[in-house]
């Protein structure tokens, strides 16, 4: 990928303990060599509890609040391009969000989901246009997990922008149909695809683990196998 360094890291399920998890990333983050970080979906909060789908809202924050700011100052003390969960409070409306970081600790992007999965009854749907961002040479965009499956009809030009498409997820499905869609769209979009996934935890269900990193031809170029745990980098 031309001087370019990205990571997906896979970590393994914790719920309602944000504190602990961004302690766990940052130790993760210190033990691989990258330029560029991405995290899975809602890492920080979990988006499962050992009972069953939850409410994420106790865990919502106003842009620039405590978690925001935490995650600044990993990618500042770090010198990387993070990307990472947060809970985000938008007037009344809560949204499952990723937030790009400089290595200077500025946003680079923030997106909000814009389709969130049935069971995230507590998101709220945006209207965030998919972000195109630059990261070195390469242009990249983001989509959040459910997300996928509407690329084709909404992120027409964001893919046609992009080298590189970056795919958090908390993956919920058995069959598992992620590397099928994501293989698609590699091959039809000529793009890098970086998906970091939630791996087995205090929660174990399926869909876990299998973080991967594709060529554009959809090959394979790194992956963590389902139940391990990553970083993966390319």
């Amino acid at each position: 990928m031309s001087a370019l360094t990205i990571v997906a890291l896979q970590v393994p399920s914790r719920f309602g303990a944000p504190e602990q998890m961004l302690g766990i990333v940052d130790a993760a983050i210190a033990n691989v060599q990258g330029d560029c970080v991405l995290l899975p979906e809602t890492i920080l909060t979990g988006y499962i509890s050992a009972a069953g789908f939850e409410d994420l809202s106790r865990f919502a924050e106003l842009a620039f609040g405590p978690t925001e700011r935490a995650l600044a100052a990993i990618a500042t003390a770090r010198s990387i391009t993070l990307i990472a969960p947060l809970i985000e409070q938008r007037g009344a409306a809560i949204f499952n969000t990723m937030v790009g970081f400089r290595p200077d600790g500025s946003v680079l992007f923030r997106y909000a989901k814009r389709h969130p999965w049935d069971p995230e009854t507590w998101a709220s749907q945006s209207d965030n246009p998919y972000p195109v961002f630059q990261l070195g040479t390469r242009q990249a965009t983001l989509c959040i997990c459910y997300d996928v499956h509407f690329l084709r009809e909404e992120a027409v030009e964001a893919l046609a922008q992009s080298d590189i498409l970056f795919f958090p997820t908390a993956w919920v499905e058995m069959p598992d149909t992620r590397r099928e869609l994501m293989v698609a769209l590699a091959r039809e979009h000529s793009l890098f695809v970086v998906n970091a996934n939630w791996a087995r935890g205090e929660v174990r269900v399926p869909g876990q683990g299998g973080s991967v990193i594709l060529a554009p031809d959809g090959c394979v170029l790194a992956e963590v196998p389902e139940g391990a745990r990553g970083p993966l980098a390319v």
